[in-house]
């Protein structure tokens, strides 16, 4: 094929050549949307345009990658953010020192049971609670009771907890699960109120006694059938004392101060002991008791100190030891002159001084140095006395009189 010459190549081709003229009608185009901005129609003009592009450009998602390529990419992205759970140790520190924490980041069971025990070991008993009450939130009643009574402190926390709240129903089920039925008393004495009537008393007895007896022990039912006896006891004789204690030494006293036939006062007593199945030593402890606190020393001394005729010496008549027996009087603040009278009742001369030295009956032990005279002994003594009292000035003067001593 011939090839064209230049000028019949422009002037039969399809083509059109570049004319310059084409410049002004761009220009009348852009004077065009100079004057459409001027009249405030442009933006309708723009806006209707993008919009209609965007609606004919969004596609779903489900177009350009899988739901499934998207999960993974979606996981992917969850795991490169997720925060690292903090050690149970650096939350018990946190919990320790007031310091913000949060406990909710524990999701396993066994973290659950580590934070547990980090907490006891912490021997705090609010941390301990603290996470017991999330273990209460976020377990199955009988799977926290079961890891509780594996814990004996955590077991003991928690029933308290359940006591100081009144929760009786939650305590019992927590000792029955635990199959400490010793702890049943526990339950029954949740609820109980120091003002409670003795008819409401009998009443939650009662109903705990047909609740629970089953899993009582024969001691446990004879403990808890005598108690009900003695609380019906009291509701006929209108008392209103709150332990077999209590009205045992308020009897005692009433009796005492009646200043009745001793016979007649001494016979009630006893019938209410034989009633109640009282031992001599729970009974002779209550009685010791009631009188120190009433502070009736003189029937106190009249009761528990005995003439042995044989000897010509006097006694402490009581099952309890001599020094049991000091003990309680000097901490119901018995005079020291009440003291110094049981003091030579007590064979063991021994036991006696070392008793009177505790108790700081000076008198007495200086009376057994010189009784004894024994100088170096007495003179020793006189260092643990206050050199202004006069338990030093009788010591001096038991120094300086005629006694012979052998030292």
């Amino acid at each position: 094929m011939a090839w064209k010459s230049s000028d019949e190549f422009w002037n039969t081709t399809s083509r059109t050549s570049f004319n310059f003229d084409d410049d002004f009608e761009i220009i009348s185009s852009r004077s065009y949307i100079s004057d459409s901005k001027s009249s405030d129609n442009l933006g309708s003009i723009v806006n209707y345009d993008f919009e209609s592009a965007s609606a004919q450009s969004l596609l779903p998602i489900e177009s350009l990658l899988s739901r499934r390529n998207l999960e993974a990419v979606l996981n992917d992205v969850r795991i490169t953010y997720q925060t690292p759970t903090p050690s149970v140790q650096e939350t018990v520190i946190k919990m320790f020192l007031g310091m913000p924490y949060s406990l909710s980041v524990y999701r396993s069971l066994s973290q659950k049971l580590d934070l547990l025990d980090e907490a006891i070991a912490s021997e705090d008993g609010n941390i301990i609670l603290a996470v017991l009450l999330f273990l209460k939130k976020t377990l199955e009643a009988t799977e926290l009771y079961n890891h509780i009574t594996k814990r004996k402190v955590a077991y003991r926390h928690y029933s308290n907890y359940l006591m100081e709240e009144l929760l009786e129903q939650e305590l019992a089920n927590l000792v029955i699960c635990s199959g400490n039925t010793c702890d049943l008393v526990y339950v029954y004495g949740t609820g109980l109120e120091k003002d409670m009537s003795k008819d409401k008393v009998q009443i939650k007895l009662l109903k705990f006694f047909l609740d629970y007896s089953k899993m009582m022990s024969s001691e446990q039912r004879a403990m808890f059938t005598e108690y009900k006896n003695f609380i019906g006891w009291q509701i006929e004789n209108k008392l209103s004392c709150h332990t077999l204690t209590e009205e045992l030494a308020f009897l005692c006293k009433s009796q005492w101060e009646t200043k009745s036939d001793g016979s007649n006062c001494a016979k009630q007593i006893i019938d209410f002991r034989a009633q109640r199945h009282l031992n001599d030593f729970q009974y002779e402890w209550i009685v010791i008791n009631a009188l120190c606190t009433f502070e009736m020393w003189e029937r106190l001394k009249h009761l528990f100190i005995k003439p042995i005729w044989l000897t010509k010496r006097v006694v402490i008549k009581s099952v309890i030891n001599p020094q049991l027996f000091m003990t309680v009087l000097h901490k119901h603040n018995a005079p020291t002159s009440v003291l110094e009278e049981f003091l030579p009742c007590i064979p063991d001369t021994e036991l006696s001084t070392s008793l009177a030295k505790k108790l700081l009956c000076h008198q007495f032990v200086i009376n057994y140095y010189v009784s004894q005279r024994d100088r170096l002994a007495l003179l020793s003594y006189m260092q643990e006395i206050s050199r202004d009292s006069e338990h030093y000035t009788y010591a001096e003067r038991m120094l300086n009189s005629d006694k012979r001593w052998k030292n």
